[in-house]
C-alpha cells in the first residue's frame, strides 16, 4: 500500500507519495506547524490536535498562547505530558527522587488526564496516549490543523524498529 504525506508549507499543498513501505514522523516548520497530515499504512496520521475541543485541551493552549504567543503543537504538548508524569511519579514516591529505583517504578505506573485525554505508559515505557487524524485548514487567514478522527491509546511502532 502507498503512503501519501500532505504538507502544507504555506505555498499551497504539495502531496508526496511514498513507496509501498511503512511510515511514521512528523514534518514541521515552526510551533504547531507545517500543518502536517502524515499517514501511516492504515491511513491515520498520530500527532498533537491543537484545535481539539475539550476543556483540558483549551485550557492547555490558552495557558500557552498567554506564556509564548503561539499555538502548542507536539513537542510542547509532549514536555507538558513528561512533567506532568514526573511530577505525579515523584509525588508517588513521597518527594524521594535520589531512589531511583523507586522513581522508575512509580513512572511505569503513572496515570494521568491530558490535552488530549488519559496517558499511560506501556511494559517498554514507552507513552500511550489518544492521537488525531489532521486535515489542515484555512481559517481566519491562517492554516491550522483540524481533527478529523481520534486514534485510541496510539502506541509507538516498536514492531518497525526492532
Amino acid at each position: 500500500m502507498k503512503t501519501t504525506i500532505y504538507l502544507s508549507t504555506g505555498r499551497g499543498v504539495s502531496v508526496i507519495t511514498g513507496s509501498d513501505r511503512d511510515w511514521h514522523g512528523e514534518v514541521r516548520l515552526k510551533d504547531q506547524h507545517v500543518q502536517c497530515v502524515a499517514a501511516d499504512v492504515n491511513g491515520k496520521g498520530i500527532v498533537y490536535c491543537g484545535t481539539l475541543g475539550s476543556e483540558a485541551n483549551k485550557r492547555f493552549v490558552e495557558a500557552y498562547r498567554r506564556l509564548y504567543k503561539a499555538t502548542p503543537g507536539p513537542y510542547p504538548y509532549l514536555a507538558y505530558m513528561a512533567a506532568k508524569a514526573a511530577i505525579q511519579a515523584l509525588k508517588d514516591v513521597n518527594g524521594r527522587a535520589e531512589d531511583h529505583d523507586a522513581v522508575a517504578a512509580a513512572l511505569r505506573k503513572v496515570q494521568l488526564d491530558g490535552p488530549m485525554g488519559k496517558v499511560f505508559f506501556d511494559e517498554r515505557q514507552g507513552m500511550v496516549a489518544d492521537a488525531y487524524t489532521l486535515k489542515v485548514v484555512r481559517k481566519d487567514g491562517t492554516l491550522q490543523n483540524e481533527c478529523i478522527e481520534r486514534i485510541p491509546e496510539s502506541r509507538d511502532p516498536y514492531n518497525l524498529f526492532p
